[in-house]
This record gives C-alpha cells, structure tokens and sequence, in this order.
C-alpha cells in the first residue's frame, strides 16, 4: 500500500534529478493576505511517497486538489513512477494561485479513495505594513 512519508506546502519547491535533494523555500502553515481576492504567484505542493514493492505498482497515478469549502482551486492528476525504487518525491508547482476568500486552504492528495496527505493552510486578512524613511540634512 503506498503510504505518506511527507508532505508539505511552501513557496517553492525544488527536487534536484541527480541528488533527489529537496529545497523547500517559504513553507506555507497561515497565509496572510491584504486583500481578497489575491493572487499566489507561487505555491508548491510536494509529496514523499513510500510503496511496498511486492504489492503496489511501479507507475501510480494520485489526484491533487486545492479548495477553499466548496470551491475548487485546482485539481492536477500526478503520475508517480518508482523505476524500481521504494521510495519517490512528487513536486507540483501552481504559478498564479487565485485565493477568494479567508476560509483555508485545504491541500488534499489522494490515491483512488484513499488520502495519502491533508493540510490545511490558514488564510488571514492583515493591515497593510506602512514604511517612512525620512532624510534631513
């Protein structure tokens, strides 16, 4: 049965193909927003999955869904394929994110009926930070 070994949401995600190393930058747990509507230039999803080898497939195909209640963000069919390994790293990058409201974000991933992750990011509406720089002489 394929299982979660992690999974996270950040700005930017980044998976190196020789290393297999994983940068995340920014991780996402509460947006803060000005205003709604607004707009994400960039949010990742990124997902370490583990199979057993004797029972599950080389190529798995899982469903990605970003929605705010009711409302559906975005939804993305991801294929996953071992060549012959335990263990693999699905990236997903959404450039242009609309967030409508400041209900959450609820990021679920899913293989068939079965969740492999769930998180859920909290979306909060903040003043607008004021900077003055003052220069005599």
């Amino acid at each position: 049965m394929i299982s979660t070994k992690f999974a996270i949401c950040s700005q930017k995600a980044i998976l190196e193909k020789g290393t297999n190393n994983l940068s995340l930058i920014n991780i996402i747990n509460r947006l803060e927003v000005v205003s709604l509507p607004s707009v994400m230039a960039e949010f990742a999803f990124a997902l370490i999955t583990k199979r057993d080898k004797d029972s599950d497939p080389d190529d798995v195909e899982l469903d990605l869904t970003i929605q705010q209640e009711d409302n559906i963000l975005l939804k993305h069919k991801g294929k996953i394929t071992y060549q012959g390994k335990d263990l693999n790293t699905l990236v997903v990058t959404i450039h242009g994110l609309l967030i409508q409201s400041p209900s959450p974000i609820v990021v679920t991933c899913k293989k068939d009926d079965s969740v492999l992750s769930k998180i859920e990011i909290e979306v909060v509406i903040v003043s607008p930070k004021v900077e003055q720089q003052e220069n005599s002489a």
